[in-house]
């Protein structure tokens, strides 16, 4: 006798299995859901003839399955590219309450790694490869190597973007809106006063910060009014309104500019003319000048984390090559050693007679 379609190996059992386990990890459900009264009932609706699976065979069996067909997937993918960029960072857990200690909030800390690369289609993709715990005294480099392994791509790494207290053993770049938000937290700092409505915002990412100081300012108004009727609202002076009026000012290029760091389709040849602009901007604001100290740190704060970028190829040549900048936004005296990185990689890439060639370009363009 032919076996039945809704069988636990028929055809459509498996289609259903997988269209289940799918659902789950696509919109990131508990495993628990089968087995919620709900789901059963929408089951028998639908496929009355479907037998669910239990919370340890979905588990057990099908979430790995469809982690290697994604896993093999990947690879494939992977193996058509022929230089890779790697982002990776780490994520403490936040569970704290009053009855929480620091040690039990470090046993919830992920690693992530992303693959970006150029695929056949000449398009921008990416991968994520890993999402793993991770106990604090794990050496993050090895990690890193034992996935990059994994995937098949140990020799197609071109640079690899950071969080900025990881140490991945390897030649990275240090990520670029964190470096912004540790230097404006360096301005913050040097507030006097004001420091109790600043320290609400997020130690981390400040943008929430900066987000409620400018919604404050746009309705000034509204919000002094409101603090007339009741008494439980703050009430902000003249000195209190100038204050964010004229930080918000200051602190707005740089939330662009993370703003736009932060899009999927931006690329490392943005940052330097990035952070020239903002530093250019905090220099010449004539509002800057209201906070002296607030502008300087947040200047020296951008320099020294980003000390030795003048000589980080993976930085420099990215911005060469992009027509709206070529070598306009770098000093006169780097031009030569800026052309030679060129010219490396140009050598390093194409076959001798395309080589003339393209040296001869960069002489005329540059």
């Amino acid at each position: 006798m032919e076996p039945s379609q809704w069988d636990r190996t028929g055809s459509m059992t498996k289609r259903i299995d997988e269209a289940i386990i799918q659902m789950i990890c696509t919109d990131i459900f508990p495993l628990s859901i089968t087995d919620g009264p709900g789901f059963r009932n929408f089951l028998k609706v639908v496929a009355p003839k479907y037998v669910p699976k239990s919370r340890w065979t979905l588990s057990r069996s099908h979430l790995p399955s469809l982690y290697e067909k994604i896993r093999s997937r990947i690879i494939n993918q992977l193996e058509e590219a022929k230089y890779i960029s790697i982002t990776t960072d780490t994520w403490d857990g936040d569970c704290n309450t009053n009855n929480t200690t620091k040690k039990e909030t470090s046993d919830h800390t992920l690693l992530s790694v992303t693959a970006h690369f150029i695929n056949k289609q000449m398009e921008p993709s990416f991968c994520v490869l890993a999402a793993r715990s991770i106990k604090p005294d794990i050496n993050i480099h090895l990690l890193l190597q034992q996935i990059f392994n994994e995937f098949k791509i140990e020799d197609k790494i071109h640079a690899i973007l950071r969080g900025g207290a990881m140490d991945t053993g390897s030649h990275s770049i240090w990520c670029q809106a964190h470096i912004l938000t540790l230097a404006v937290s360096d301005g913050f700092k040097q507030i006097d006063g004001f420091t109790e409505l600043i320290n609400r915002g997020n130690e981390v990412r400040w943008n929430s910060c900066y987000e409620m100081l400018n919604l404050l300012v746009s309705n000034m108004n509204s919000v002094n009014i409101l603090a007339m009727d009741n008494e439980k609202l703050p009430f902000f002076s003249l000195v209190d309104w100038t204050m964010m009026e004229h930080l918000t000012k200051i602190l707005r290029p740089i939330y662009n500019a993370i703003s736009f760091l932060q899009k999927r389709t931006s690329s490392v040849g943005y940052i330097i003319p990035l952070m020239k602009a903002i530093e250019l901007d905090l220099i010449i604001q004539p509002v800057a000048l209201e906070f002296p100290r607030v502008r300087a740190a947040i200047v020296n704060g951008i320099k020294c984390r980003m000390g030795g970028w003048e000589d980080e190829a993976v930085l420099i040549i990215p911005t060469l090559l992009d027509p709206y900048f070529k070598m306009t936004l770098f000093p006169v005296e780097k031009h030569m050693q800026y052309k030679d990185y060129l010219i490396f990689e140009i050598r390093k890439q194409c076959p001798p007679i395309i080589v003339v060639i393209k040296l001869i370009n960069v002489h005329l363009k540059f």
